[in-house]
């Protein structure tokens, strides 16, 4: 499986990122996100068995210079 994709944010592609979690023996997942948007999502994970963490982004460990989705991976992998 490719180590990084991309989901739009419907439900249907929700459902599709979670399978494609499971596919690829993900227990956990931590989130760094504000406002509301992460909710749905959040609650998708804990509802299908994940270990599903909010977490400040002031204290984990984010890639320098211009950053990504796909920079922050693989500085967390």
């Amino acid at each position: 499986m490719k180590p990084v994709r991309e989901f739009p944010s419907f439900t249907v592609d929700l459902n599709a990122l979670v399978d494609w979690f499971k596919a690829c023996g993900v227990e956990t997942v931590a989130m760094e996100s504000t406002g509301v948007y992460w909710i749905p999502l959040f609650e998708l994970l804990e509802s299908r068995g994940f270990t599903v963490l909010q977490v400040n982004a002031r204290y984990v460990k984010n890639a320098s210079g211009r950053n990504s989705d796909v920079l922050d991976y693989r500085y967390a992998a």
